[in-house]
């Protein structure tokens, strides 16, 4: 995950693997039509066929070049909204959240029996109420990716000093003060 702007009032975060997806289907796409000519043109009824081969080359750049997505999280300090976005090749979808309802960020393992190395990770919304809202439904980030998502984006929500002095003193959790 990169950043992609970071102003006073504004933070953009983004990824993903579209690009490399689609370039990746494309080499693939080109195999498996590669093999599917060549059995047409160069070897009808042989006794190896490459129609098998070319066929799954082609379905697998498919199944690729559907699933490539890339996501970004937008806060807006002026309208106090976050944006997520998450684009594919088919569609388009948005969600957002009230920033003021904010009260912490937190990661969360889909394996968290794992070691670190293993799991995938996602970044967490912690509300006012203790409700913890995860900003993407999936589990994207590895653990290195999501923690210092979280560490930028409390930063920006919280204050980069006054949050890192209240951590260390163990009162993170009541921040921020005067609520």
């Amino acid at each position: 995950m990169d950043v992609l702007e970071q102003t006073q009032h504004r933070l953009v975060l983004g990824g993903g693997n579209s690009y490399l997806m689609i370039f990746g289907t494309a080499v693939l796409m080109m195999m498996g039509l590669g093999l599917l000519i060549a059995e047409f043109l160069f070897a009808p009824g042989a006794a190896i066929s490459l129609f098998l081969p070319g066929g799954v080359l082609l379905a697998l750049s498919l199944v690729l070049l559907f699933s490539a997505r890339s996501f970004s999280y937008t806060f807006e300090k002026r309208t106090q909204r976050i944006t997520v976005m998450v684009e594919g090749i088919l569609d388009t979808r948005l969600h957002q959240h009230d920033m003021q309802r904010v009260r912490d960020v937190d990661v969360e393992s889909n394996a968290p029996d794992q070691p670190e190395a293993r799991g995938r990770y996602r970044i967490l919304l912690v509300a006012d109420t203790g409700e913890l809202v995860p900003l993407d439904r999936a589990f994207r980030l590895n653990f290195t990716q999501a923690t210092d998502a979280a560490t930028i984006i409390q930063n920006f929500l919280f204050g980069n000093a006054d949050w890192a002095q209240a951590e260390a003193a163990g009162g993170a959790e009541d921040w921020p003060p005067g609520e």
